[in-house]
C-alpha cells in the first residue's frame, strides 16, 4: 500500500492554473522519503512541494517562475530540481513533475485534462509510471547570434547507447556547428564524458548546452569568452551543467 501524505487545502484564488487544478493533491513517499530529495537544501524541497500543489491534473504548471518568486525562492533551486529530474522542462517555460503519476491517481469523473497537449506528446510514461521526455520526438533547432552560424541546424534526438556510433557523430556535427573549437572525431575520453553526463542529464539537454555556449560566446555584448573542446565543455563543472541553465542574457557585460 503506498504510504501519502495529504497536502493542505488551498483557496481558490491560490490556483492560478486555468482553474485546472483541484484543491487536494497526494505525495508519495516513495519520491520524497529518498536521499536523493532529502539531499536537496529546504528551499528547493519546498518548491518542489508548491509546485506539486499547484499543478493541473496531468502535473503541468505554466507559472513556475511566478511560484518561485511568490514563495521567495531562488533560481538555483528551480536548477536543482531541472538537474536532479524531479521536474522536466520545456522550451516555452512551461514544467511537468516527473513523477506526477506516482503521487496522484485522480478518479476519472473529477479529472480534467491538461491543456498542454503539445507538450504532453513529447512525453513518454515509463513502467514505473514517471514522465519521461521522449527522445524520438524531440528536435531541437538554433542558430547563434551573429552571422558566426549561416546554416539553421535541426537535430533529432537519438536513443543513446555505450556502443551507438552514430550518437556520438550526431554530438559532434551539433558541436563543430558552433565553430568553438572544431574536432574531426570523438576520442575515447570524450565518449566516456558523453555517456556519464548522459547518466544525469538527456542528450536534447546536452544539445540546448551547447547552443547557449555557442550563442554567449559569440554574442559581442557578452564578456564570456573561454573556448573549451566538446571533452571539457562536458566535463567542467563550469560547462555544460551551467550552460544549461544559462543563457546570453546572463553574461551581458
Amino acid at each position: 500500500m503506498k504510504n501519502v501524505i495529504k497536502r493542505q487545502t488551498i483557496t481558490k484564488d491560490a490556483l492560478n492554473q486555468n482553474n485546472m487544478c483541484a484543491s487536494k493533491r497526494m505525495i508519495s513517499l516513495q519520491i520524497v522519503d529518498t536521499d536523493a530529495f532529502l539531499d536537496m537544501p529546504l528551499s528547493t524541497q519546498a518548491l518542489y512541494f508548491h509546485l506539486l500543489l499547484r499543478a493541473d491534473d496531468e502535473g503541468f504548471i505554466n507559472n513556475p517562475k511566478k511560484i518561485l518568486r511568490l514563495i521567495g525562492c531562488q533560481d538555483d533551486d528551480m536548477k536543482i530540481l531541472l538537474g536532479k529530474r524531479f521536474i522536466l522542462s520545456f522550451e516555452n517555460g512551461i514544467v511537468v513533475i516527473k513523477h506526477w503519476l506516482i503521487h496522484n491517481t485522480i478518479r476519472m469523473d473529477r479529472f480534467n485534462k491538461t491543456v498542454y497537449t503539445e507538450e504532453k506528446k513529447l512525453l513518454f510514461t515509463k513502467e514505473n509510471k514517471a514522465y519521461t521526455l521522449d527522445k524520438n520526438k524531440l528536435a531541437t533547432t538554433w542558430q547563434p547570434n551573429g552571422n558566426h552560424l549561416a546554416t539553421q541546424v535541426k537535430l533529432s534526438k537519438v536513443k543513446l547507447s555505450k556502443d551507438n556510433k552514430n550518437t556520438y557523430i550526431q554530438i559532434l556535427e551539433y558541436w563543430n556547428k558552433g565553430k568553438v573549437i572544431t574536432h574531426s572525431k570523438v576520442s575515447n575520453s570524450c565518449k566516456n564524458e558523453i555517456t556519464k553526463w548522459l547518466k544525469e542529464y538527456s542528450l536534447y539537454d546536452l544539445k540546448k548546452a551547447i547552443k547557449s555556449y555557442a550563442e554567449t560566446l559569440y554574442d559581442d555584448d557578452c564578456y564570456f569568452s573561454h573556448k573549451w573542446t566538446l571533452e571539457e565543455f562536458i566535463k567542467r563543472g563550469n560547462g555544460a551543467r551551467v550552460f544549461l541553465y544559462k543563457s546570453p542574457e546572463d553574461y551581458k557585460k
